[in-house]
This record gives C-alpha cells, sequence and structure tokens, in this order.
C-alpha cells in the first residue's frame, strides 16, 4: 500500500490497486521508475521513450503478441498510462514540457 499512498488517485485508485493493478506488474514498475527519477528533463525522456515504445507494437501491426492480447493486455498495463504518467508528472513538477 506505500506505493499507493506516493501516488494521486487519478494515477493510480485504490479501487484499481485492490484488484491487483499496480501491485505485481510492469505498471508498478513504472511507477516506481516516475518516483526515484528526481531529474525532470530524464522524466520526461523516460515518458516519451515508453510512448514510442508502445507506439510502435501498434504502428508494426503487433494487435496481438500473446494468447492474452495485445500489448496492454499482456503486461497489464493500462491503456491510459501515458494519462496517468502525465497525471504524476504534474504532482511532481507542475504541468509537463510535452
Amino acid at each position: 500500500m506505500e506505493l499507493l499512498a506516493a501516488i494521486p488517485e487519478r494515477t493510480l485508485s485504490e479501487k484499481e490497486f485492490l484488484k491487483n493493478l499496480g501491485k505485481k506488474d510492469l505498471f508498478a514498475v513504472m511507477l516506481c521508475i516516475y518516483l526515484l527519477i528526481e531529474d525532470e528533463k530524464i522524466l520526461e525522456r523516460f515518458r516519451k521513450e515508453v510512448a514510442d515504445l508502445f507506439d510502435s507494437f501498434e504502428s508494426e501491426g503487433f494487435e496481438t503478441i500473446s494468447d492474452r492480447g495485445d500489448v496492454f493486455n499482456t503486461l497489464k498495463i493500462p491503456r491510459d498510462y501515458e494519462f496517468r504518467l502525465l497525471n504524476l508528472h504534474v504532482e511532481k513538477y507542475g504541468v509537463p514540457s510535452i
């Protein structure tokens, strides 16, 4: 529950957390990295690199990558992860330099 206390509700709600989102998955790792990086420019770069990675799956036609479906279902990452990370960025630094 410590992770949940450190991030805004609009990034990860208690209801989602209790349903195991952000507990032991890649999204939890992404949130931890976001909390641990203290340099805003590096954080912006991280967010953009992650977005580029997931965009490449769509642009290269990888709609299905496993029996769970697409990359988001396979890795248990919410489809609106970018919005959620942006909310966390705003919480830490104010308006991002998008």
